[in-house]
């Protein structure tokens, strides 16, 4: 019925708002559950996600962000969560995935900040072919912004590790901020 759904949702929001993640998890899992074609349907799955990710619940943060993609493709909460959802995959140690899904996320306002986290979670897989070219694309496509140095320092170090020294130092030129100035010149 509609209004044990309307229930539902409210308690869920409220437990979540209170910082009871575990009750929010429960009630939003009902919801989304049981009315699954409800006026916050999508929300409540994100929300889910959000207290599973809360309670220190990664992979159960994972299984309810990809449940939100599935059915809600198109939701104004789709956006947010896949950078949510590469935070949980990070959580949960699989460093594969959340390349993918920061590389997923990489347009509108924070793509600067997801291309950013996927370069560094190519690095952390292991991938340093790929995580050079993922600095390079970067660095290419936002040539000025406020995190150019660090990525600068990131291409030059991973240029450093495949043995490309003299475009190692090209890059560690390039760093000019204060704060990896000092890296640079080192």
């Amino acid at each position: 019925h509609p209004i044990v759904a309307h229930i539902r949702w409210e308690l869920g929001v409220q437990a979540y708002k209170a910082g009871d993640f575990a009750k929010a998890a429960e009630w939003l899992a009902r919801y989304s559950a049981e009315h699954p074609k409800a006026a916050h349907a999508a929300d409540s799955l994100f929300y889910l996600g959000e207290a599973r990710f809360a309670q220190g619940d990664a992979k159960g943060a994972v299984t309810a962000y990809r449940a939100l993609f599935a059915r809600f493709p198109k939701s104004p909460a789709a956006g947010p969560a896949k950078l949510r959802l590469a935070a949980a995959l990070y959580q949960a140690g699989d460093f594969e995935q959340r390349a993918r899904a920061y590389g997923a996320a990489a347009s509108g306002a924070g793509a600067a900040d997801a291309l950013l986290s996927r370069a560094l979670a190519l690095e952390k897989a292991g991938r340093d072919a790929e995580a050079l070219a993922a600095d390079e694309a970067w660095l290419k496509r936002f040539p000025k912004h406020p995190k150019a140095s660090l990525m600068w320092l990131m291409a030059a170090q991973a240029r450093e590790r495949a043995g490309r020294l003299s475009d190692a130092a090209d890059a560690y030129a390039r760093i000019r901020d204060d704060e990896h100035r000092p890296a640079a010149l080192f």
